[in-house]
């Protein structure tokens, strides 16, 4: 518990002193003007947004900081980032413990610190902290929890937390399906109904929430789709020649085929859940192009499964 706390105080410490001097990016002013048109009881403004249903509510409650406990705007908007972020890198060291790794408190301590997770939280004021902070639970719950049927709900509900977040995470829908080596063909059915219900129940959740504050996500869906397609790429593969002239490579669909390769080698038992999930973002930057926030995606989880201090990649 206190090497917990020391990594969390040591996160939180960091990035809200940083996040309390400095403004933010362009991507602030555009949540501020969100969170006004939805305390205005509108969310038409919040039609333009290309993310799924949990964006708006984090918002507001950004906004409710602001304006109930009278703290600056800019650092009210970090705090949520921020906080998500703190406990991500104590989810690194715990799995790292759980892994048998005896450097999980480096583990945990490097993520706290680590100049990618300040940049993104503290000044980009980016929702990465939070994005896979919701994946890493739902692959800590699928590694490490005992099966049953609580298990099954709480990582279908955790996968689409992230999901609705930002929906990068859809693609990890197809790892979490499985039975724990469940025997008979009833028991795997069971187990996976019940995953399907906790991410169902999450999303229902968020669906009828955007409703109260007057959002209409079916009609923001094709707006979710192509930017859930496409992203913000600056730099990378796509924009070097000759790669430039293939349109393609800067789509994110055609990234389904990698992933069904990693998908074969994990049902085999070639390669584990999280190792999958890492392999499958580094072909998203490796090949589609990279924002800066996107750095982020690998960097728990290559702390959390210790390949930096053993010298390995996955395979």
């Amino acid at each position: 518990m206190k090497q917990r706390a020391v990594i969390f105080g040591a996160s939180c410490l960091l990035e809200l002193s940083l996040a309390y001097i400095f403004m933010g990016s362009v991507d602030l002013l555009n949540l501020m003007e969100i969170t006004v048109n939805l305390m205005d009881g509108d969310g038409s403004q919040f039609v333009r947004v290309p993310y799924l249903p949990a964006m708006p509510l984090f918002t507001w409650a950004a906004g409710s900081l602001n304006v109930l406990w009278d703290l600056p705007a800019p650092f009210a908007y970090k705090i949520i980032p921020i906080f998500f972020d703190s406990l991500l890198a104590v989810l690194v060291y715990d799995f790292a413990l759980r892994a048998g790794n005896p450097r999980a408190f480096l583990a945990g301590l490097l993520y706290a610190l680590c100049p990618m997770a300040v940049l993104i939280d503290s000044f980009h004021v980016q929702w990465e902290g939070l994005l896979i902070f919701f994946l890493m639970l739902a692959i800590h719950i699928r590694t490490f929890r005992a099966p049953g049927g609580t298990k099954y709900v709480l990582y279908g509900a955790s996968l689409a937390m992230s999901v609705l977040i930002k929906p990068v995470s859809v693609i990890f829908i197809p790892f979490l399906v499985g039975g724990d080596g469940a025997r008979v063909a009833l028991d795997f059915l069971k187990n996976n109904l019940l995953y399907a219900a906790g991410g169902l129940g999450v999303g229902l959740i968020f669906l009828i929430t955007q409703q109260i504050l007057g959002v209409d996500t079916m009609a923001r869906l094709p707006i979710i789709a192509g930017y859930a397609n496409k992203g913000v790429t600056i730099i990378g593969l796509p924009f070097a020649e000759p790669f430039n002239e293939f349109a393609f490579l800067k789509s994110h669909i055609w990234l389904i085929g990698p992933v069904l390769y990693l998908l074969y080698f994990f049902f085999r038992g070639r390669i584990n859940f999280p190792d999958a999930v890492l392999a499958a973002f580094l072909f998203i930057l490796g090949f589609s192009g990279i924002s800066t926030q996107y750095l982020a995606w690998p960097v728990a989880l290559f702390l959390a499964t210790g390949g930096w201090h053993r010298g390995r990649f996955m395979f």
